[in-house]
Order: structure tokens, then C-alpha cells, then sequence
């Protein structure tokens, strides 16, 4: 009768843990640590007076061992059955423990194969992210790559409407960019920083409102193409516009100022010659500009441009009796060599 119990009670876990549900893998290892305790539990009872007459002590702790090594088929062979009530427990447990072992691990085998697959295709949670980088093409990739260069212990992700073409060491989300439901599976309702480079303005400015509404509090970067773009992402309060009028610059530059045009580029990565970066500003708390241009430059090996104001306002090449105040922040350009594409 109570073998009928338990197999009844055992039918009714299965039922229930063939669902897909993500309760499955737990309640696999209920099952596995409760076959163990019912199988510990008969051993010890069947077992202990005929262990007591033999001279020798039956722990429950040995009965468990016991137990779980026939559960798992293993069977070293130190621990045996004396009676014939302890032959059926263990007939019982190495039946019942190998299809509990065996539904485990399965389960086990199929949560880890289907996350692996998920992340392949980019349908997978990704969790933990620091900056997520929305949009499709080139764009988007040197921008992910420019930031492993200067954040490497920060985790990116990138989301896109299609799989990748281009070779990124980052996780990445598949799927439409203007589904709340991606952007909250690529990471951004956790995220930091939130990068939009895609190519299309009206979905680029539905992306920044989404993105607003999941997560306040990021850090929310725009690539814009079209003035109008950049007024009305102002108006929906995105601060962080970057219009693509700056690579037109860059081009007339070229033109009348090539080698200006030339270092320009170099000085927006960090892959280059030089770069330009922000210092903080503990260590020059109160000097004045010229003091902590000669600071910078002895020990640091840069050269300061600028003064980042606490309200965001930049000044460039300040005047050298500037003091440096609480909270402000120090431009400056490090590196040192030779470009190789000077124009003549």
C-alpha cells in the first residue's frame, strides 16, 4: 500500500513538472531529494536490527549515503542489504533513482541546450548590463567597439532587428527595435547607458521615448541625421544628441584644413595616436590652470584643453590663473607619436 502511495504521489509530481513551467528544474530536485529521504527512511527502518544482531551500528547518515549511491546506480558495495524488506527498498530505489537521475538531468540538459540557443538566435534575458547599444549597421558596431576599448569592465549589449553580419564579442537581443518587450529583453529597464545609432530617425526617437519609459534613470545617447530630429528629441528631454552634421564638418575640413580634419579623427578614438580624454579632478582641486597643466603634464603625460563645469558647460583653454573648483572636470589630450596621414 504504501509503494501504491508513492507511485500515485510520483505520477501526480511528473504530470505536473511536464509543464512547461520554470519551476521544473526544482521541482526535479524535489523529487530526487525526496526519493532519497523515503529510500534512507525505509532502509534504516528494514534494515537496523539485522545490522544491531550483526554487532555493527546503522546511521540514518549511512542509510542516505546509501541511498543516494544506488539512486545513482554507482553501488560500491559497502553498504548492503541484510533482509528481504531491505532487498526490495533497494529494488525500489535503484528503479525509482534511476528515473528521477535521469528526469533531472534531462531537464538540466534541455534548460542549458534552449539558453544556449536563445542567446545564439538573440532571443535570451540578458541581465547585468551596463550599456546597450540600439541599432543596425556599422554604426552601431564601431561604436560597441570604441567602447570595449575604453570600458572594458563594463558589460555591453547590443540590440538589433536581425543577427548580427558583423563579428561583435558582445551578447546581443534580436528583434523590433520599437517593442518595448526588446529593448526590456536586451537589457536597457536595468542599463546605465542606452546608445541609439540606427539609421532611421522617427524609429530612433520612438526608441529614446521607449527606452525614457523603461528606464529614467540611463543615460540616453542619440544619433540624430536631421535638425528636426535633434528638435524634437530635445523636446521629449533627451539630452545626449549627437547629429551626424559633425561628419559633414569633418569632410569640409578636409577640404581647407585636412591635417585639422586629420587629428580630429584621430582624437575621437582610442585605438589612435592620441585621444581625448576627461580626468577627474581630486588631484588638482584647487590649482590653478597653469599649475595643473604642469601637473598633468609631468606626471601624467597629458595635455589639458578644457574645464568641465559642474552645471556641464565646457571651457576651452581657460585662462591659466583659473582655479579648479569642487566637482569639475579636466580635458586632455594623451598620446604621443606620429600620424602617418598628415596631408601636405
Amino acid at each position: 500500500m504504501p509503494v501504491v502511495i508513492i507511485y500515485k504521489l510520483l505520477e501526480s509530481i511528473l504530470r505536473l513538472i511536464m509543464k512547461p513551467t520554470r519551476s521544473r528544474l526544482f521541482l526535479a530536485s524535489i523529487i530526487v531529494v525526496t526519493l532519497a529521504l523515503i529510500s534512507a527512511t525505509a532502509f534504516y527502518l528494514a534494515e537496523r536490527n539485522a545490522w544491531a544482531s550483526s554487532g555493527e551500528e546503522l546511521t540514518f547518515a549511512k542509510a542516505l549515503y546509501w541511498s543516494i549511491i544506488t539512486m545513482a546506480t554507482v553501488g560500491y558495495g559497502d553498504i548492503v542489504p541484510h533482509t528481504s524488506a531491505g532487498r526490495l527498498v533497494a529494488a525500489f530505489t535503484s528503479i525509482f533513482g534511476i528515473a528521477a537521475y535521469s528526469l533531472l538531468v534531462a531537464i538540466v540538459a534541455e534548460q542549458f541546450l534552449s539558453h544556449m540557443v536563445k542567446k545564439t538566435l538573440g532571443l535570451a534575458w540578458l541581465k547585468n548590463i551596463d550599456i546597450v547599444v540600439i541599432g543596425d549597421g556599422e554604426e552601431c558596431a564601431e561604436t560597441i567597439a570604441e567602447l570595449k576599448r575604453n570600458m572594458p569592465g563594463k558589460k555591453i549589449a547590443w540590440i538589433t532587428s536581425q543577427q548580427p553580419k558583423i563579428t561583435v564579442d558582445v551578447d546581443y537581443a534580436v528583434g523590433s527595435l520599437v517593442d518595448s518587450e526588446t529593448l526590456r529583453r536586451g537589457g536597457v529597464e536595468k542599463s546605465k547607458y542606452v546608445v541609439i545609432c540606427h539609421h532611421d530617425d522617427s524609429q530612433s526617437i520612438h526608441i529614446a521615448l521607449l527606452a525614457k519609459k523603461l528606464n529614467p534613470k540611463a543615460r540616453i545617447i542619440v544619433l540624430a541625421h536631421s535638425s528636426k530630429t535633434v528638435e524634437i528629441l530635445e523636446a521629449a528631454g533627451v539630452q545626449y544628441i549627437v547629429p551626424t552634421t559633425i561628419m559633414a564638418r569633418v569632410l569640409a575640413s578636409m577640404v581647407f584644413e585636412p591635417n585639422v580634419a586629420v587629428l580630429v579623427s584621430d582624437l575621437t578614438t582610442a585605438k589612435g595616436i592620441s585621444d581625448l580624454v576627461e580626468l577627474e579632478t581630486d588631484k588638482y582641486m584647487r590649482l590653478s590652470f597653469k599649475e595643473a597643466l604642469l601637473k598633468a603634464k609631468e606626471e601624467e603625460g597629458v595635455l589639458l584643453v578644457g574645464v568641465v563645469k559642474r552645471d556641464g558647460r565646457i571651457i576651452v583653454n581657460p585662462p591659466l590663473d583659473y582655479r579648479i573648483g569642487e566637482g569639475e572636470k579636466l580635458l586632455a589630450i594623451k598620446g604621443t607619436g606620429s600620424l602617418t596621414k598628415i596631408v601636405k
